[in-house]
């Protein structure tokens, strides 16, 4: 009960204070570590540690190739190292203390549910205690995807199915709600075959669309941008440093065009192992003249951080990720989409939410074996 308590609390700290967390996550693992007096090894923590190896060895090639040790290179490698830290300490939680955790995040969710109406009010979306509405959503995804695939809270599971969408729509977060539609389409594609649970399933899907257009003016934005979606007018604007006022969706592809050319004007070394850890956030506008914000594109941050190199290592991560895990839809969907629409690397409440998700599941086909 104590550890359901200590990563509940870490779950809340995510949302609310997630520096904290750099110093938390590795006093967790001295803690497990002491209590059980050896490490707690599965294949997750492996993958882990296994990343927590390429980024010391990225640092040291940073600090060589550039001849200092920026703290902004530290602070990125001791966030790896905390990630690793909570999947070491995640391994010796069993699988029904971790869904024990989901349980209580869903009540949690169902509770807080009436900030909704206050904060739509205040700023038109809806992000609970989060820091960002974005962040709120994906972890709102991930709960989703358990929820669906177990039979939790069985007396009243359509009202917080209920809950939890509408609380999806109102973050207004496209990105997230667009996961969620793919997921559910993989999740009942087999049900589809059925004339008689075909037109049931369609029609709450037009249904999720529609609300989701209604509510969120933003989405209808997204789709009235695709106009501007060409090569010449893209390569026209970031040349020209002219990201905005088209939709966020063009503001991205423009703002990721810019980065690109800059990154591929560098020399060969750099265009190879890129950057630095960390060197394309927002606390390092200095890199590039253009920067002022965070890519919202962790496929291309990896990319410029670690270059070809290290972005070819981070797709056989990927790849083994969604191989020893069943090669399940629903974790290639909660790395691949928020990957590419926001910036999740960074992002604790959704590193939390993610390792307790995989976690369980490889607890659970542990169990079945």
């Amino acid at each position: 009960m104590v550890d359901i308590i200590i990563v509940f609390i870490c779950f809340l700290l995510s949302a609310i204070i997630p520096q904290v967390l750099y110093f938390v996550f590795p006093i967790l693992f001295l803690y497990s570590l002491w209590l059980h007096e050896s490490l707690s090894i599965n294949r997750i923590t492996k993958l882990y540690l296994g990343i927590l190896s390429v980024v010391s060895i990225f640092l040291i090639i940073h600090i060589c190739v550039y001849q200092s040790i920026e703290f902004i290179f530290l602070k990125g490698f001791w966030r790896y190292a905390s990630y690793a830290s909570f999947a070491l300490y995640l391994a010796t939680l069993s699988r029904n203390s971790i869904l024990t955790l989901f349980k209580i995040i869903l009540v949690f969710f169902i509770v807080s549910f009436p900030l909704l109406f206050f904060q739509m009010l205040i700023s038109e979306r809806y992000y609970n205690i989060f820091l960002h509405s974005n962040y709120f959503a994906y972890v709102l995804v991930i709960c989703l995807m358990l929820f669906i695939k177990n039979k939790l809270f069985l007396n009243i599971r359509p009202i917080i199915y209920l809950i939890l969408i509408v609380s999806l729509i109102m973050t207004k977060a496209s990105g997230a709600m667009l996961t969620l539609l793919v997921f559910l389409l993989f999740h009942y594609r087999a049900k589809l075959k059925s004339f008689y649970i075909r037109i049931p399933i369609i029609a709450i899907s037009l249904l999720f669309v529609i609300i989701g257009l209604s509510f969120s003016p933003k989405i209808i934005e997204q789709i009235n941008s695709l106009k501007y979606l060409y090569w010449k007018f893209i390569k026209y604007k970031s040349l020209s440093a002219q990201p905005g006022g088209y939709g966020s969706f063009i503001w991205r592809v423009i703002y990721w065009t810019q980065i690109l050319f800059s990154f591929f004007d560098n020399n060969t070394i750099t265009i190879l192992f890129g950057e630095g850890i960390d060197s394309l956030t927002k606390a390092n506008r200095g890199m590039y003249s253009f920067l002022y914000t965070d890519p919202h594109n962790d496929f291309l941050k990896i990319l410029v951080e670690y270059g070809i190199l290290g972005f070819s290592l981070f797709i056989l991560l990927l790849y083994r990720f969604y191989s020893f895990l069943g090669k399940r839809v629903d974790i290639l969907l909660i790395i691949v989409i928020p990957f590419f629409f926001d910036n999740m690397v960074v992002n604790w409440s959704y590193n939390v939410v993610f390792l307790l998700y995989i976690t369980y599941i490889y607890k659970t086909a542990i169990m079945k074996r």
